[in-house]
């Protein structure tokens, strides 16, 4: 949500696997993806997104979503307890 919601000039594309959006930041061409939540899907939208962009690297966030389905996104997920 950080990178979504700062404003940035990016385009938007739903794509089979992924919605990608696309775009300048920090002198850099980005590709953010939102893949949903789950192995399975972040498994499918990375090696797609790598085929189509053959990125130079690739950033995972949002491990939350497989924890907790019902969190909307850009909120923050903290544990208060370890077991």
């Amino acid at each position: 949500a950080g990178v979504l919601d700062s404003g940035l000039d990016l385009y938007t594309t739903r794509n089979a696997s992924f919605i990608e959006h696309v775009g300048p930041w920090a002198s850099r061409q980005v590709c953010v993806a939102e893949t949903g939540a789950g192995h399975a899907a972040a498994a499918k939208a990375a090696a797609d997104l790598i085929a189509i962009h053959k990125p130079q690297w690739v950033l995972s966030a949002g491990f939350a979503g497989g924890l907790v389905p019902e969190l909307p996104r850009g909120h923050l997920l903290m544990a208060d307890t370890l077991g």
